[in-house]
């Protein structure tokens, strides 16, 4: 389930850099590919808390940022698992109904109290270049689970240990506008 925030995320994207945030799944539940802007082969996704690593070989531009003063691909890069990291914690956060206020239902004989927890371990973020020069499309991926605890009334649905019976895939798109990450 999308958060207030998230859709906001969404729409100042769509209005800003013409963007748009999806579940990874279509309507049948099976995994739909990423449609890539350039026929150049996608570099893999990097989990957030690689940050730091450079592959052997790769080069450090020691002053931090190219000849006319923009930044590096590779603080970009970090800027975005920054930016990552901070946007899933406030999802997980934000997110409705929470462990701590579980959204309780009848089901036939019985109650059911659910919630929603946003993954904020396993977050991998990848970085495309947009149709500018120094401008870049941040694409964050990370999982939404879904929990439900049940029992014969309310008070026992609330107080019964929960199990994952479902997970959510999401992918917000986010875009730097040669600057600063903008979403």
């Amino acid at each position: 389930m999308p958060t207030a925030f998230f859709v906001f995320l969404l729409s100042l994207s769509l209005l800003t850099a013409g963007c748009a945030a999806s579940d990874e799944r279509a309507a049948g539940g099976e995994p739909q590919p990423a449609v890539a802007a350039t026929p150049d082969p996608e570099p893999a996704p990097q989990p957030v808390g690689a940050r730091g690593k450079k592959p052997a070989g790769a080069r450090e531009n020691k002053s931090g940022s190219s000849a006319k003063g923009r930044k590096s691909e590779d603080q970009i890069r970090n800027e975005l698992n920054d930016v990552a990291r901070r946007l899933t914690g406030q999802a997980a956060r934000t997110v409705r109904p929470s462990k701590s206020s579980k959204e309780v239902k009848r089901a036939k004989e019985e109650h059911v109290a659910s919630y929603v927890e946003v993954d904020t371990v396993d977050v991998t973020t990848e970085l495309r270049p947009a149709a500018a020069p120094g401008q870049y499309v941040g694409i964050i991926r990370y999982t939404e689970r879904l929990y439900e605890c049940r029992g014969a009334n309310q008070k026992a649905a609330l107080a019964a240990p929960c199990r994952e019976v479902g997970k959510s895939g999401r992918t917000e798109m986010i875009m730097f506008d040669g600057k600063a990450w903008r979403y």
